[in-house]
């Protein structure tokens, strides 16, 4: 019973390990895989992700006529500044969930750099726990191995 709640942990550790460096690429994934969106904002407003916080959620129109949506986390950037966008013609380079990963306004880009150093820090936060997940999943697994080995000897030599 022992080695079989080793095993558990060895598994989930694994499991969970590359979960969080798949959200790691999902926050951050890499520049091909971006979208760029360009267009002028006509109005912002709030939205809550359960668990992931609270953002700014830009509506653009871009030169089409089409509409966009750009979310901003609102610990990234401040309310004042967000409200000074509107009318204004951005661009930014957003991720799968619409989320802002680079952000470019003329005239804002100081008080907009926050956007790309927290998406980079939240990616760095999941790479480093998956690792961490991914490591104590192979140690566990190590265990699992050199118990088995052991109990095997036990047994031979009984």
């Amino acid at each position: 019973m022992f080695s079989f709640s080793i095993k558990w942990i060895w598994a989930q550790c694994l499991a969970v390990g590359a979960g969080l460096l798949l959200l790691a690429h999902v926050a951050v994934p890499n520049s091909e895989n971006l979208t760029l969106v360009q267009g002028t904002v006509e109005g912002i407003g709030t939205i809550s992700r359960k668990g992931l916080g609270s953002y700014y959620e830009l509506r653009l129109r871009n030169e089409r006529g089409n509409a966009e949506r750009v979310l901003v986390g609102r610990r990234d950037v401040s309310e004042d500044t967000m409200h000074r966008l509107i009318g204004r013609t951005i661009t930014a380079r957003v991720n799968w969930s619409s989320e802002a990963v680079e952000f470019r306004a003329r005239g804002l880009n100081e008080e907009l750099s926050g956007v790309h150093s927290s998406a980079s820090a939240r990616s760095s936060n999941y790479s480093l726990a998956g690792w961490i997940a991914i490591i104590i999943g192979l140690l566990a697994g190590a265990a699992t191995f050199a118990m088995s080995r052991a109990a095997v000897r036990t047994y031979i030599s009984d």
